[in-house]
């Protein structure tokens, strides 16, 4: 009897075969990977983040000079294309365009690209807008506006003002420059739309007002179909269009970004 209690001891001792096969298995690929399977996918992971990572870092890096060159592409396409023919001597509606390339969009570019790049210098958007709107009116006095159209200098002038216009009004919105404490995504959003809706005032004048305003396109015989202030018409349009297309996006982003901070970041974030 002890000798049958051994053997079936040692028979319940005896792995089956199966189960030393998968043990050989394991202990091979142990031996053969040097870590447990949860192991490589951690270390599959770090690396997956670190070339995520140096990806963004490359992007990062050539966002600015990305940037700096759609901004400078636009202002290139505003004076050397045949837009600036047309604007001169035809059409308002061809300069509108001339003008919101070099003093809307361009600008904006640039804005984006020195996000929170120029930090140490302080701008209030107290004073940015109202230079910002300023600035777009008085060039839009007809007597200055003719005077630009037929002195070569002067014209430069206006267009190298609507520039730097353009840049004092996005600069706080992208903090391409310092901006006040009191200035979050809720002053920001605030301030768009004051903006935007100048615009639209500005662009109403245009589309509304009952005759030519500036005398030089009222005898030019009209543009691409156009009466003169038909032609006048669809720049006011034009400008309506942009301005409103443009600031809704930059506040759709702003809103984007009010719901994916860090909830300690809210308060500053609303300002």
């Amino acid at each position: 009897m002890l000798a049958a209690a051994g053997r079936m001891e040692d028979v319940l001792v005896l792995p089956t075969a199966g189960q030393q096969d998968w043990s050989g298995e394991d202990n091979r690929n142990q031996g053969a990977t040097g870590a447990r399977p949860g192991t490589v996918s951690r270390h599959r992971l770090s690396h997956s983040a670190s070339a995520c990572s140096q990806t963004g870092l490359v992007l990062g890096a050539m966002r600015r000079p990305l940037l700096l060159g759609l901004g400078a592409t636009l202002i290139l396409a505003a004076q050397v294309t045949p837009l600036a023919h047309e604007s001169d001597t035809r059409s308002f509606a061809a300069h509108m365009a001339q003008h919101l390339l070099m003093g809307d969009l361009a600008p904006l570019a640039v804005a984006i690209a020195f996000r929170r790049g120029l930090t140490r210098l302080v701008l209030s958007p107290a004073a940015t807008l109202p230079l910002w709107l300023a600035n777009l009116a008085a060039w839009h006095v007809p007597i200055v506006y003719e005077a630009a159209l037929h002195h070569l200098a002067l014209h430069a002038v206006q267009h190298v003002a609507l520039f730097a216009g353009g840049v004092l009004l996005w600069a706080p919105v992208f903090e391409s420059f310092g901006t006040p404490l009191w200035f979050g995504d809720g002053g920001r959003l605030l301030y768009l739309l004051v903006a935007m809706f100048s615009g639209v005032a500005i662009a109403a004048v245009f589309l509304w007002w009952p005759r030519t305003i500036y005398s030089t396109y009222a005898h030019s015989g009209g543009f691409a179909g156009l009466s003169p202030h038909g032609d006048q018409r669809a720049g006011g349009g034009l400008m309506l269009l942009e301005g409103t297309a443009v600031t809704l996006s930059v506040a759709a982003w702003l809103v984007w970004r009010l719901f994916n901070i860090q909830p300690s970041e809210t308060t500053s974030a609303l300002g």
